[in-house]
């Protein structure tokens, strides 16, 4: 199916009849934001792939199912957290213990370096662009690159996961940190350690081309460059040519 919105779409569109079972086809078409008539085409294409039924409602056959679990890692996923932070349903209630452990490292991590812009977000901050992640479809079993970290988002979203898969256990997201600042690498790293947490960092200066073995291997890019022209042209740059090559990915 040649989709303007790309391979995305029709993820979500799966994705939707899984987390939503007996969804209505219109309702389908809201949530993905596409016109009904193509909804209902993509639907049709995964009935007769076996992926979906119509049974009271659009919803996922068992190896659907089992295939989405397999292969984007949902198995154990805490379904009514994941509705909530989707639909922004008193997310700060109920990630109250994770922001807490957020404050704790934010306040531990190193100054603030102005020479190369370093300028900290709030905790708050931070966790919501790790929520933000979630609602793009861009979270879980994805590779995601966080081009410079001093705002620990990656830390956010590995601290989130951990909250979406209760049981553990989860392997399918990882997340890699790109920064010149050794201290923050080495913070990022601790972190992760202690914690647990599917995150990678490796030294890189944005100045420099991006290396041959981070292109086109990643589904989503978080950055919070230089706010001039040039400082932004730069890291958006480096974040795309990490992206793959495909269409709405954010």
């Amino acid at each position: 199916v040649r989709l303007q919105e790309g391979k995305q779409a029709i993820e979500q569109l799966l994705l939707e009849c899984y987390l939503n079972p007996g969804i209505s086809t219109k309702e389908l078409a809201r949530s993905t934001l596409l016109p009904t008539p193509v909804a209902a085409a993509i639907k049709r294409e995964f009935i007769q792939a076996g992926a979906l039924v119509q049974d009271r409602g659009v919803r996922c056959t068992p190896d659907g199912s089992a295939w989405i679990e397999r292969e984007w890692g949902y198995r154990g996923l805490n379904r009514s957290l994941y509705r909530d932070l989707r639909h922004d349903t008193g997310w700060a209630e109920a990630l109250k213990d994770t922001l807490t452990v957020l404050e704790g490292l934010f306040w531990l991590r190193p100054t603030v370096d102005v020479r190369i812009d370093q300028s900290k977000c709030t905790p708050e901050t931070s966790l919501r662009r790790a929520i933000l992640c979630l609602k793009q479809h861009a979270l879980i079993g994805k590779n995601i690159v966080c081009v410079g970290d001093d705002d620990l988002v990656s830390v956010s979203i590995g601290l989130l996961l951990q909250r979406l898969f209760p049981a553990g256990g989860h392997t399918a997201t990882h997340v890699q940190v790109l920064d010149i600042d050794e201290r923050f690498l080495h913070y990022i790293e601790s972190i992760a350690a202690e914690r647990g947490l599917p995150i990678r960092c490796r030294r890189l200066d944005v100045r420099q081309p991006l290396p041959d073995n981070l292109h086109g291997r990643y589904d989503c890019v978080f950055t919070d460059p230089p706010y001039t022209l040039q400082g932004m042209n730069l890291f958006v740059s480096r974040g795309i040519q990490a992206l793959k090559r495909e269409k709405g990915l954010p």
